[in-house]
């Protein structure tokens, strides 16, 4: 360990803005020889966990730390359901956008949309929809993707909308996932969207095409004849890919636009089902 040590904290690990001790448990950990030894060591880290997040008084900036390796924990397979208040608790207290990130990131992993634990975070996430800083937005946003429950849409639903029209690409196409996790569980209350989704659309923004498709995927699959207007606008949108009007960082080995070609083509698949024109 002491060889690979040095090369970890020269290079990643200074960088990182983690702690020495999250690389040397992450060392260990990839050095045990067995199953049986991994998971004493994982077994002493959240012993030694469990005592530090139960302390008074933790800096936001060691919490992230903790959480952190909790998450490590968490991917080898390990309870680490003490800490998910701590996880709740982070994103409530970050004082910075990275502390903010994994606070959001750990919530998402360790709870679920019914989790008991998620209703803590409401207004949490309303604060950062409404910030000025388009990362938190981005950040509550993510979150919303995969924890967005009942009780939870009242509180956020308006604010979500209005990021429809955010001048950040990122932030729209943020939104635009979040309504499409909605359409899953609720269609009926983004029906009324329909013509701003569609405006969207027609814009060609390919920051939020790629998002905005999806949605039309499963919108054309729920009722085809309702879309089929959209087609000169989708062979519009392909004929631009295939002219390369799109950004070059959108090309993947040399195809332009390969996603987005696949989306087009799945939807007029669908809305040319049964229709001899």
């Amino acid at each position: 360990m002491s060889s690979q040590l040095p090369t970890i904290f020269n290079s990643t690990f200074l960088t990182s803005g983690l702690s020495k001790g999250f690389f040397e448990f992450i060392t260990k950990v990839g050095e045990a020889r067995s199953k049986q030894e991994e998971d004493r060591y994982v077994t002493e880290e959240l012993a030694y966990l469990k005592n530090k997040l139960n302390q008074p008084d933790i800096s936001t900036s060691k919490m992230k730390d903790y959480i952190t390796r909790l998450v490590y924990c968490d991917m080898l397979g390990h309870n680490v359901e003490f800490g998910h208040i701590h996880a709740v608790k982070l994103v409530q207290s970050a004082k910075g956008l990275w502390e903010k990130r994994v606070g959001y990131l750990s919530c998402s992993l360790f709870l679920h949309e019914t989790h008991e634990l998620s209703i803590m975070l409401i207004n949490t996430i309303q604060k950062d929809l409404r910030s000025s800083n388009h990362l938190e937005v981005c950040a509550a946003l993510t979150a919303l993707c995969q924890l967005l429950n009942t009780e939870m849409i009242p509180a956020v639903y308006g604010l979500v909308e209005e990021k429809l029209s955010h001048p950040k690409d990122i932030v729209r196409k943020k939104a635009i996932m979040v309504f499409h996790r909605l359409f899953r569980d609720k269609p009926e209350l983004i029906i009324h969207l329909d013509e701003k989704f569609r405006q969207i659309l027609s814009g060609g923004d390919p920051g939020v095409l790629g998002a905005i498709l999806c949605l039309f995927i499963d919108f054309v699959k729920e009722d085809p004849s309702k879309y089929k207007d959209l087609v000169p606008v989708l062979v519009n949108i392909l004929e631009q890919v295939l002219d390369r009007y799109l950004p070059r960082n959108y090309d993947y080995h040399g195809a332009p636009a390969p996603w987005i070609q696949v989306k087009i083509i799945q939807i007029l698949g669908m809305l040319a089902q049964d229709d001899e024109k």
